[in-house]
């Protein structure tokens, strides 16, 4: 059974947004929670042996739970408080961890679990990285994603969160469903003048479902309540264009500048 949360496609937009707009609502930046964080690596051929037997346990000093090896498919996983840690390969070209939040049974969701805020989820996942980067080496392309929640009472309330954290754009919500809005704006990088670095962003809501499945007196499937929220969704990430590796000695750098650019769209919404 697979350790991850299970949630069910609830759509959020089946409410009624009324018949006039409504003022937006701002929430302080500082109240949104990351609910995940990745890290890609994309390879040079010759790091393929490398990542090959590189292993869980190297990164967090302990035997993860699960592991899964199929074919170029392979994955180790467990627990990192106070979430759980995925390394996945995709040989020979590919490799990814994923840090994410995991339901307590003592812990309320509010919308869904979460690693709290970005900055101490971060530290703990920096940490990580830099281990990683010290034993696969060169990469040729890196990416830092990110999952932000803030809690809405309806999906409505959470398209005004969105439209109000957006800040660029105005938008006539009256009457519609299943607001989305994406958008890539381009930064030179500072840690390594020339490189072109991506900034996508995307803002929706979103709902969760917890799932528990009862195996007294025969198998049933229990839902809990229903939660509402806003996701921001960022993928930072240096040009997909370039064949080079990039410089081993600026791969530190380039994650927190990944960092401080996706921090930027948390704060500040999106700016060019």
């Amino acid at each position: 059974m697979s350790p991850w949360p299970i949630s069910t496609g609830v759509n959020p937009d089946t409410v009624d947004l009324g018949q006039h707009q409504q003022p937006l609502i701002w929430v302080p930046m500082t109240t949104w929670k990351v609910r995940s964080l990745r890290l890609t690596l994309f390879l040079p051929s010759d790091a393929a042996p490398k990542v090959s037997g590189l292993q869980w346990e190297e990164l967090t000093g302990a035997k993860p739970e699960n592991v899964m090896n199929r074919g170029d498919q392979q994955s180790q996983e467990g627990p990192f408080p106070p979430g759980r840690l995925l390394l996945q390969k995709q040989l020979p070209g590919r490799l990814d961890i994923v840090y994410a939040g995991f339901p307590k049974p003592e812990q309320r969701e509010d919308p869904v679990a979460t690693l709290g805020t970005f900055e101490p989820a971060f530290e703990a996942f920096r940490t990580v990285a830099h281990k990683l980067f010290d034993r696969v080496g060169s990469s040729v392309r890196l990416a830092l994603g990110a999952e932000m929640v803030q809690p809405a009472d309806t999906a409505l309330a959470a398209y005004r969160t969105l439209i109000g954290h957006i800040g660029s754009a105005t938008f006539k919500v009256e009457g519609g469903s299943e607001f989305v809005y994406q958008i890539n704006r381009p930064r030179n990088s500072k840690t390594l003048p020339g490189l072109l670095i991506n900034r996508v962003a995307r803002w929706n809501a979103s709902s969760w479902q917890p799932v528990t499945f009862e195996l007294t007196g025969g198998a049933r499937i229990l839902s809990g309540p229903l939660s509402v929220g806003a996701v921001i969704t960022t993928d930072v990430n240096t040009d997909a264009e370039r064949t080079n590796p990039l410089p081993e000695d600026k791969l530190a750098g380039l994650i927190d500048e990944l960092r401080d650019l996706t921090l930027e769209i948390r704060d500040k919404g999106d700016i060019p």
